[in-house]
């Protein structure tokens, strides 16, 4: 059975930054929607504080997640361990919490170079 944390705790923060690839799925509201799960990686999380954590949505076939996101405010966010072998550790971990999408505009994008890995569109 998986293990239920108040907040990211160090050791599982090490465990995240070390995932290359993460999922995030979202759906909507109405019930003749659907889920919506995309992968993500390209150095575009951060873990911001033992509660808060920020990633850099690229939309590529569309813009599900944000569309969600701003109806709901419900997400889901899957790290995986692709190591052979895996670590007797967890090898998936789920986040699911309420959040707020912040639009990013080139002219403010350089208050979130420390945090997040500059967009390619933005250069």
């Amino acid at each position: 059975m998986g293990k239920t944390f108040e907040t990211i705790v160090p050791a599982l923060q090490e465990w995240i930054a070390q995932r290359h690839v993460f999922f995030v799925a979202t759906a909507p509201l109405a019930t003749d929607g659907h889920v919506n799960c995309s992968p993500k990686g390209s150095d575009s999380f951060r873990i911001l504080n033992d509660h808060e954590v920020a990633y850099l949505d690229l939309t590529g076939s569309g813009v599900e997640t944000i569309a969600h996101v701003s109806e709901n405010e419900r997400i889901v966010i899957m790290f995986c361990a692709f190591e052979v072998p895996p670590k007797p550790c967890a090898s998936t971990v789920a986040a699911r919490s309420s959040c707020q999408p912040i639009q990013i505009s080139p002219n403010s994008v350089s208050s979130f170079r420390p945090t997040l890995a500059p967009a390619p569109s933005f250069e």
